[in-house]
């Protein structure tokens, strides 16, 4: 049944709340979920099953930090 959701080859959603609003978010690169913690988000965290704010194996002391724009965020 699809209930609408678009996804990668993989299986797992385009886009991620959690994934999405994080500052470290790079983009997609070859079907991989690039960001600066990961060089292919591990899907637990895509799908926000793991609050990535705790220490997650491999993140290399890189954690969610909230995206916000310039214009939210002065002097940045």
């Amino acid at each position: 049944m699809n209930d609408g959701t678009i996804t990668f080859d993989g299986g797992l959603p385009v886009t991620s709340k959690q994934c999405w609003a994080c500052a470290h978010f790079v983009g997609t690169d070859n079907g991989k979920r690039v960001c600066k913690a990961f060089a292919d988000i591990p899907a637990t965290i895509w799908l926000s099953e793991f609050d990535h704010t705790r220490p997650y194996q491999g993140d290399c002391g890189v954690r969610f930090k909230k995206f916000l724009p310039r214009y939210m965020n002065p002097g940045q």
